[in-house]
């Protein structure tokens, strides 16, 4: 290996810490008995010198620039201070609140990556600076929720840690909006993040479900809707999401389901469904939406309940069996009313590989039929 000092480190070294150090200007010699197949040849052992005298060299010039200390490769050890930004403030954790309108006011504070943040939340004015509403004579948090709960980590208990700050130029309303424009539709946001969007662009700007359809690409009334049902569930209902493992990535759909199921009980009943899930999330539990459902007692409207009304089997009015193994009759082709057909469909638990492949070719061809591709 190439001679080096021991104020050099070079980066052929650093990938081998385990490898024996060598002082001279040779890699070690084979070990003898037998045909070494590892051994260097000549060609490969003056590559490998070449190499290591290399990385020397480029060690000995980053140390002259000083990008690093010469006793020590940590780059993590100090951070530089985020660069400044015009119209910045300096104020005091104290003066900041949490803002009524934030989409992510019921998820969690901690960051994934928060013991990275937690290396400069002892320094806070090293962060970027954080993005603040002022309304009435308060300042509301916009942007930097996992950097101040850092800091405050960091501080426990001392409100009057000052952070950089920029305050929204434009009024509440038009925060709003504009925090809902950044997210929605993209995968920044989970969809119960969205969901409480929309819920507060439509109580802090007055817009309808309809135009919040219009407004975002990929939704419509119907998912506005539902969307809506879902944050204001979790708002009235907060114990409800916090027995799943995720609440703030809650489906949408766990949030209508239990909405529908509550809406048929009366207060009582709802009062009980409280305090179970409150007794649960005490307890430490931690579930799957459906499992949820079915510990709360909760089923969806969906489902027809025991011993009532069934709905009415539609008898089609024409009717040809659709052939599969051994022209045996695996489905049918049923004429409901004029332009209106449906395949049926088997049951496919008691049905071999070979008979599942001959219904499914037996399906295809009668659906390019209906084409006029056969």
């Amino acid at each position: 290996m190439a001679a080096k000092t021991n104020e050099e480190n070079t980066l052929f070294e650093q990938g081998n810490d385990d490898s024996t150090a060598h002082h001279d200007s040779t890699l070690p010699a084979a070990q003898d008995g037998g045909e070494d197949e590892d051994a260097l040849s000549a060609e490969d052992e003056a590559f490998a010198q070449d190499l290591a005298r290399h990385s020397a060299e480029e060690a000995d010039e980053e140390a002259d620039d000083g990008s690093h200390e010469a006793d020590g490769d940590n780059y993590t050890e100090e951070f530089k201070a985020a660069h400044a930004v015009p119209g910045e403030i300096a104020l005091s954790i104290g003066d900041i609140e949490e803002w009524q309108y934030h989409l992510r006011r019921h998820s969690p504070t901690r960051a994934e990556h928060a013991s990275a943040l937690a290396l400069t939340a002892a320094f806070p004015k090293r962060f970027r600076p954080i993005e603040v509403v002022e309304k009435d004579g308060r300042y509301h948090l916009k942007n930097g929720r996992y950097i101040l709960e850092a800091i405050k980590a960091a501080h426990p208990g001392n409100e009057k840690i000052m952070v950089r700050a920029i305050v929204f130029p434009g009024t509440e309303e038009e925060a709003v909006a504009a925090m809902c424009d950044d997210v929605l539709g993209s995968s920044v946001a989970t969809k119960m993040e969205m969901a409480h969007g929309l819920l507060s662009l439509q109580r802090a700007c007055g817009i309808s479900q309809i135009a919040l359809a219009e407004r975002y690409a990929g939704l419509n009334e119907h998912k506005v809707s539902r969307m809506l049902i879902a944050a204001r569930l979790q708002e009235d209902f907060p114990f409800v999401f916090d027995i799943l493992e995720a609440p703030h990535k809650a489906p949408i759909s766990f949030g209508v389901t239990v909405s529908n199921a509550l809406k048929s009980m009366s207060e009582a009943d709802r009062q009980e469904i409280r305090d179970i899930a409150r007794e649960a999330v005490e307890g430490g539990m931690c579930l799957r939406p459906n499992d949820a459902i079915e510990f709360l007692g909760l089923l969806p409207t969906a489902e027809t309940p025991v011993g009532g009304p069934t709905a009415k089997p539609i008898i089609p009015v024409e009717s040809d069996e659709i052939l599969g193994h051994d022209d045996q009759p695996v489905g049918a082709r049923e004429r409901l009313a004029d332009n209106v057909e449906r395949l049926r469909l088997p049951d496919v638990a008691g049905m071999t590989l070979m008979e599942r492949e001959a219904a499914a070719e037996a399906f295809i061809a009668e659906i390019r039929r209906h084409f006029g591709l056969a």
